[in-house]
């Protein structure tokens, strides 16, 4: 009876010292595997946008950006006390529509850049356009 039962016993510790050693091979780090899909191209991902530069106009207090995606007709206005901005949004492949507003500080526009003609295409990470006055 002694031996049943040290048998039984010494079954159950193999068991669970078989068990134990799966269980550590299955946490091993070398069994972890990860994996990364995309779901959009890298290009998407470009840690710069569209740059945009203009000449100061004298008196102005703020300029409004306009920026038009052709593809959707999104608009995107943003106002800047600078005379530039990079717009991080940017889509490669996308053709743009941009212009630009001075106006004063009782919000009397002083200047704009042609809005019929700043057509652009974003086709590099980091592109720049240059805006000229009408």
């Amino acid at each position: 009876m002694k031996k049943i039962v040290s048998l039984a016993v010494l079954s159950a510790l193999s068991l669970t010292s078989i068990a134990n050693a799966a269980n550590a091979e299955q946490l091993a780090p070398n069994a972890i595997r990860s994996t990364v899909v995309a779901s959009e191209s890298i290009d998407e991902f470009a840690p710069y946008g569209l740059g945009m530069e203009f000449q100061t106009v004298t008196g102005a207090y703020e300029y409004v950006i306009v920026i038009l995606n052709t593809s959707d007709n999104s608009i995107v206005t943003v106002e800047t006390s600078g005379n530039g901005m990079t717009y991080g949004d940017a889509k490669l492949g996308t053709v743009y529509k941009l212009w630009v507003r001075a106006y004063d500080k009782n919000g009397r526009l002083l200047r704009q850049t042609d809005p019929n003609g700043n057509y652009v295409k974003y086709t590099t990470p980091g592109q720049k356009v240059n805006l000229t006055w009408k």
